[in-house]
């Protein structure tokens, strides 16, 4: 039997896995050790595998990167990932320090153009900043915004926050200008 399934198995995409991506390695990895181990009930190690690729993309999409830069009063801050519920604390925390650290900055400007995908949690807390920063008489500007998520950021973000919008290609487009026009 052995000799009958030994051409079945393919190490190549493991292999090819370890160059590319190593956490998708030790995901196939463990779940093709865990079907072993469980066989005769392989689909334990199946669920296993679900599981460990359900824990993988969340450990990818949580890791939300934030750097930012200070020049002649303006705190310019560029998230970098997918800012959802669960990365969106990460922005509010690393916002909040370099305003702490930084407290003669008049001006606040998110770039993003590094985002992949904004949920309505991330705008809502986009949208909190922007408020916080105006109350403490600073200017706020959203530059760059992925056409991916300008649906939304024009929805949640102009509500109650009077900024600009700057769509990816760099054309100015006045959100409130744009919002009143399309009331009757």
């Amino acid at each position: 039997m052995i000799t009958a399934v030994l051409p079945l198995v393919n190490l190549r995409p493991l292999l090819e896995f370890w160059r590319a991506a190593r956490l998708q390695f030790y995901v196939a990895g463990i779940t093709f050790v865990a079907t072993l181990i469980a066989a005769p009930h392989v689909e334990r190690g199946v669920v296993i595998g679900v599981l460990l690729a359900a824990a993988a993309h969340l450990y990818r999409e949580v890791r939300l990167s934030v750097p930012t830069s200070v020049e002649d009063g303006t705190i310019h801050v560029h998230p970098r990932g997918v800012l959802y519920y669960a990365s969106a604390a990460a922005l509010e925390e690393t916002v909040g320090d370099v305003i702490t650290q930084h407290p003669g900055a008049q001006a606040l400007v998110f770039h993003l153009d590094g985002l992949g995908r904004v949920d309505l949690t991330g705008a809502l807390t986009l949208r909190r900043l922007a408020e916080d920063a105006r109350a403490a008489g600073m200017s706020v500007t959203f530059v760059d915004v992925p056409p991916q998520s300008s649906k939304i950021a024009e929805r949640v973000l102009s509500e109650r926050v009077p900024v600009s919008l700057l769509v990816e290609d760099g054309h100015a487009a006045d959100a409130d200008r744009r919002r009143r026009a399309s009331q009757p």
